[in-house]
């Protein structure tokens, strides 16, 4: 798997932990606060797919997706 090609994707299951954002060697998780409901989301510029996050995550909230092409 080229890391380079995939991203994390967080799903609503996430409870907000935090515990993929201090996995994260990249520091490319951060929380973000919706409707009063603190989550973890991804910021795909620096995310590397690496997949640390997802295996990390109790709530199976994260899996780690081809990225979405760019027009």
């Amino acid at each position: 798997m080229n890391a380079s090609e995939y991203i994390a994707e967080i799903s609503s299951r996430c409870t907000g932990c935090g515990v993929c954002i201090s996995k994260c060697p990249e520091k490319a998780l951060e929380f973000f606060t919706e409707d009063y409901v603190k989550r973890a989301r991804c910021i795909e510029t620096i995310c590397t797919g690496c997949g640390i996050c997802a295996s990390h995550c109790s709530f199976y909230a994260i899996k780690i997706v081809k990225k979405k092409p760019t027009n």
